[in-house]
């Protein structure tokens, strides 16, 4: 049997196959335990929107040049935290969206030069901790 696992993972990016997943550790496809999906804190540098990949924990450091939306993992679980920071200073030109259901609504915006969101999820949405 040949897994094909994706050409260009980015860090934390988790692969199922045959009922067997994988996490990128940024170098290799790591076999992952379904007990505990939440790979281990990493940082993540996003120049543009994305989708953080599921079981993604850790930082999002964005260096934006135009507004940008971030979009928190699918299913994520309980305790998994994830902090999202305007790396370069540009938030209050370029917009940074968190999207997912934060605190009972949906979205959130950093708006302000160097601002950061650091959410964890409660078992039914992300919270500001």
């Amino acid at each position: 049997m040949t897994i094909q696992f994706p050409l260009l993972p980015i860090a934390s990016q988790t692969y199922t196959d045959a009922g067997v997943s994988w996490r990128w550790d940024g170098e290799k496809w790591l076999a992952t335990s379904a007990a505990n999906p939440v790979s281990p804190p990493v940082t993540l540098v996003a120049t543009a929107s994305q989708i953080l990949p599921q079981g993604f924990s850790g930082t999002v450091m964005v260096e934006q040049t135009a507004p940008v939306t971030i979009t928190l993992p699918p299913t994520p679980t309980s305790g998994q935290p994830v902090t999202i920071k305007d790396a370069n200073g540009q938030a209050s030109i370029y917009p940074i969206t968190i999207a997912g259901t934060i605190e009972g609504g949906t979205n959130m915006t950093i708006s302000f030069a160097y601002g950061w969101a650091e959410l964890t999820y409660s078992g039914s949405m992300w919270v500001q901790t």
